[in-house]
């Protein structure tokens, strides 16, 4: 029993050593409840592919350091009076991401206890960047604050995701710089969705001629003009999310329905799908920092720019590496399940199934012979102590810390262990 102990303190340490060295991640993101009616093609105020693309990254985000998530970072005058979107996300993500947790950490690990959301500080203003403002004073802007917070603590790279509209992160800089921080922007690196493509929607003469550019021209033009002076770092993807991850993926909703199993593949899968796949393309943002799923930084450049044939050839790279991409989703999101496992002849004529359902571990016993359930802690300190009865138990685990667990169950001299993890 004490090297299960010594191995789950072990995988404790590991994941808090290892999460230091995860990519810092910031997200800027136009999403907003896409039951709210609007006038695009999909008939919301904004494109939900930023709610497939948000879900596909909770799915990954073990792999990232999470700083902060901005929503319905957006112009639309319908968000005036659309209602608190943070709340809608907390109740849309929050709660799937909290139902897979306790499977994502007992299967992969790494992930974070929650995730939290802010609605952006242009959400009911709708206001757009302008050239002329110093904006020395950013009372009005909580969102762009928090990322001038989070950056002032720490020494490390953050990066900052950017989906939609460049109002913010133009804001941010336009702040450090003339608030004498430039030195701060020399730990940040934008990375940018689509804002601008010589190949897709853009032209050779007019790659800024973009959704995400047209809709805050002044914001795109001076980020760019920041980024080719040297006094940022900005990558641009162009639109190799929209024609590499997108359309190299796997078609049709046999393949997607599988995401079902669980509650943040779900959404991942129901977010934006369309042409019988989803549309997710804002993911090429994060994806490229993973470094070995066809794209990686490096491959694009970091001053603003975006030359035709790296845009192609970046596209046909994720193209290629689409199908991987999709099925390593796929492989998470079965992986967010605690299923009622069976094990069978373990135990002396004893089936046992194990679930943990929100607060409660489910243990359906079947034995002509007697067992008992234990729940010990990482100390090896008995935490709970049940005589199961031949039917359906419920366990109620509202009163334990968060952490790791044991779970074990008894009969004679033979026993079923499983750790456990409550989030």
């Amino acid at each position: 029993m004490k090297y299960l102990f010594l191995l789950l303190l072990i995988a404790c340490i590991c994941t808090a050593s290892f999460s230091q060295n995860k990519p810092k991640v910031w997200i800027y993101s136009d999403m907003s409840d896409k039951t709210i009616p609007g006038t695009n093609s999909e008939g919301t105020v904004n494109d939900p592919d930023d709610i497939s693309a948000m879900a596909g990254y909770l799915l990954m985000c073990n792999e990232f350091n999470t700083l902060g998530i901005v929503i319905t970072s957006t112009h639309r005058s319908e968000h005036k009076t659309s209602g608190d979107q943070a709340k809608w996300a907390a109740g849309y993500f929050g709660l799937a991401f909290s139902k897979d947790l306790p499977a994502l950490q007992l299967n992969i690990g790494g992930y974070p206890d929650t995730v939290i959301f802010q609605q952006s500080c242009i959400k009911v203003s709708g206001e757009k960047f302008s050239n002329s403002a110093n904006y020395t004073d950013l009372t009005k802007y909580n969102t762009v604050q928090s990322l001038l917070t989070a950056a002032q603590a720490t020494t490390d790279t953050i990066n900052v995701l950017c989906w939609g509209s460049l109002t913010e992160p133009a804001i941010f800089v336009k702040h450090c710089l003339v608030a004498n921080q430039s030195e701060l922007l020399k730990r940040i690196r934008f990375i940018a969705h689509w804002t601008n493509s010589p190949l897709h929607q853009g032209t050779p003469s007019n790659p800024e001629k973009v959704a995400n550019c047209n809709e805050d021209g002044t914001a795109c033009s001076y980020m760019k003009d920041c980024a080719l002076n040297g006094k940022i770092v900005y990558y641009e993807c162009g639109a190799i999310g929209q024609h590499g991850i997108v359309s190299g993926q796997p078609k049709g909703s046999d393949y997607y329905n599988q995401y079902y199993v669980s509650q943040v593949g779900k959404l991942f899968a129901t977010g934006k799908y369309v042409y019988n796949g989803v549309d997710h393309s804002d993911a090429a943002t994060y994806w490229v920092l993973l470094e070995k799923w066809g794209v990686k930084l490096s491959d694009i450049a970091s001053n603003g720019t975006n030359n035709a044939t790296i845009e192609q050839n970046n596209e046909n790279k994720f193209k290629a590496q689409s199908p991987a991409i999709h099925n390593e989703l796929l492989r998470r999101a079965k992986l967010a399940v605690l299923p009622a496992t069976s094990v069978k002849n373990v135990l002396k004529d004893a089936t046992v199934y194990f679930n943990l359902n929100g607060g409660s571990l489910h243990v359906d016993f079947n034995s002509v012979e007697p067992g008992c359930l234990k729940i010990y802690d990482i100390t090896g300190k008995t935490v709970h102590y049940k005589i199961l009865e031949n039917k359906f138990n419920v366990i109620n685990t509202h009163n334990l810390n968060k952490g790791f667990y044991l779970v074990e169950v008894v009969q004679s001299n033979n026993r079923i262990t499983r750790s456990l993890s409550i989030n």
